[in-house]
Parts: C-alpha cells; structure tokens; sequence
C-alpha cells in the first residue's frame, strides 16, 4: 500500500489544481497568507469536523470558498459507515444465535443417548443452514466496511493534497528575515562578554 500512496496524492494534487476555474479567481483576489495562518485567527467557519487543528482550519477555508468542495464535504458527512438497519441485522443475528445456543444447552440434557444425538444433529443442520443463507450478508458488511475505510483514508489524502500548497506558499511568504535574530544573537553574546569581564576571580 505504502508505494500507492505518493501517485495518488500526486494525482489528486493534478485533480485539485485544474479544478474550479471560478475558484481559481476568488483565490487570486484572497489575501496572500490565509486566515488560518494569521496571529489574529482565532476561529474558522468550516462546520462538520470535531477536530480544530490548523490542517483543518486551512482546508476549511478552501472549503468555504469552493462550492464543489463543500458539496463533496456535506456529501462525505452525510454518508454513513453501515446503512439502514445495521442495528436490527445485529439483533437478528444476536437472536439466532442466542437461540442455537440454549437449544443446544437444552438438548444436551436429554437422557436418552441416542435421542439427543438425533436433536443436536438437527439443530446444528438447521444451523449450518442460517450460516450459509447469512453469506451474501456478512459479505456486504465486509465490502461496506471495506469502503468507509477508503473513504476515510482518500478524504485525508484530499486535505493533505489541497492543504500542501497553502502551506507551502505561507512558507515562502511570510519567513521571517534573519538579519534581526542575527543582530539580537550577537547583542547576547556581547553581553554575555561584559557579564564575565565583570565576574571576581577568586
């Protein structure tokens, strides 16, 4: 999987950057370092995350100002992991066994030898019967599970690949000069050279 990872983030990346050309122009007009990334930012208005970390401020931005992102957004936040009914399939199931379960119990205290013997062979053929109609089923859940936690994993991939960029053009934009630092370093070690002039010998 590990190998898969840097063409599909190249690819979406390619997606991202010949998408929306109405989009392209609101960015152009925005200012040059994004909200998320400003001393004052303090909030975003990209609604349906639980988490407030600055990747997520800065895709929620794009999100807000891109109206084929936030369809997606609303679309990713609608779906759900297991469809209707998940809960009831759970309780259906839950039944059955809890049935073939005491019924074994039960007909396991049958006395007579050859009697329970007939019993247990015809709850468990009755058993094996449920099991195999319950197939195409189980197999969906795995295909649904199997899905959801695509979508989670290429959702991340998303931000990632529409988050980088901003990030990258912040960088650019808004690293801060040396020179100062360079000044304040040696102002400290020419003090530093006064304090120990300054220091008795003993």
């Amino acid at each position: 999987m590990k190998h898969l990872f840097f063409p599909v983030l190249l690819a979406v990346m390619l997606l991202s950057s010949c998408g929306n050309e109405n989009y392209t122009k609101e960015v152009a007009a925005e200012p040059v370092t994004p909200e998320a990334l400003q001393d004052n930012s303090s909030e975003y208005s990209f609604k349906g995350r639980s988490s407030s970390g600055l990747l997520d401020e800065i895709y929620g931005e794009l999100v807000d100002k891109d109206s084929g992102l936030k369809k997606l957004e609303e679309s990713i936040a609608n779906m759900k992991d297991a469809p209707e009914g998940a809960g009831k399939l759970r309780s259906f199931r839950q039944k059955n066994e809890n049935y073939y379960r005491e019924a074994e119990m039960q007909a396991s205290g049958i006395a007579d030898s050859v009697l329970r013997k007939q019993v247990l062979k015809m709850i468990r053929e009755s058993e094996r019967k449920d099991s195999a109609a319950d197939v195409p089923m189980r197999n969906l859940e795995m295909r649904i599970e199997k899905n959801a936690m695509a979508v989670h994993d290429y959702h991340a991939v998303l931000m990632i690949a529409k988050t980088l960029p901003v990030m990258e053009k912040y960088q650019v934009d808004s690293r801060l000069p040396l020179l100062p630092w360079q000044k304040f370093a040696k102002g400290q070690e020419d003090m530093l050279k006064e304090i120990r002039k300054n220091v008795p010998e003993h």
